[in-house]
């Protein structure tokens, strides 16, 4: 729910969302107050967008911030994606292409997710050689064990909603189904969560991944070691 609202010379918008409880308890809970510059259409919708994008968890905010932003440094730039292609070839890897997030589409964000996965030893490798301060900055953000850590994790999440989302973007979509097909759904996460077996895979899974690309799993020292020959 949006309710606007005008303080003095200000003008805001209160976002709140109502649900019901497992046990059929309605409930209402305030998210935000939102400044607007106005209380058109855009704005508003603007506004309810922004309070709404995974920023529940500020690490998560951050990673995807960052793969929004590592997607634009090999798009935009004619230059940098021919240096990520040739990266690429000189390692002997497939020419993969990163993927674009969609706010709106979480099969988007796992494709995402997957093909920075996919990509990257390349990844890494062509952002060290750019070097520019973009691509520097850059490399600090994909360079952490815990950011490598919650690529996997996020891929295991999102591959468990994946068939759930697809349903629901169909153009007829049974309620019944969508029900049992949510609460299926549920289980599998819930299980992920209270399961040690699934978080330890994860970690084994990361770890893999860091250690053949050379990534300290410290907190403190270097994020990316450097290589005996280099």
């Amino acid at each position: 729910m949006a309710d606007e609202a005008r303080d003095g010379h200000v003008e805001q918008l209160a976002v709140c969302v109502r649900y019901v409880t497992a046990n059929g308890t309605v409930k209402e809970h305030f998210i935000e107050l939102s400044d607007i510059t106005s209380f058109n259409a855009k704005s508003i919708t603007d506004a309810i967008e922004h309070v709404l994008t995974l920023r529940a968890v500020p690490e998560a905010d951050d990673l995807f911030e960052t793969l929004g932003n590592v997607y634009s440094f090999f798009s935009v730039s004619v230059l940098n994606h021919q240096a990520f292609c040739d990266t690429q070839a000189q390692l002997g890897l497939e020419n993969r292409e990163l993927v674009q997030l969609c706010k709106t589409r979480w099969g988007c964000q796992l494709n995402s997710v997957k093909a920075v996965l996919e990509n990257l030893t390349a990844l890494l490798g062509c952002l060290e050689k750019v070097a520019t301060p973009i691509a520097v900055g850059l490399l600090s953000k994909v360079s952490w064990f815990s950011s490598v850590y919650m690529l996997v994790m996020f891929k295991s999440l999102l591959s468990a909603t994946e068939g759930l989302h697809k349903y629901l973007q169909k153009e007829s979509v049974d309620l019944a189904q969508a029900t049992l097909y949510k609460d299926a759904v549920l289980k599998t996460l819930t299980l992920m969560r209270s399961n040690e077996e699934t978080a330890e895979q994860l970690y084994k899974e990361t770890k893999i991944i860091c250690e053949s690309n050379n990534i300290s799993e410290t907190l403190s020292g270097p994020r990316r070691k450097q290589r005996a020959d280099g």
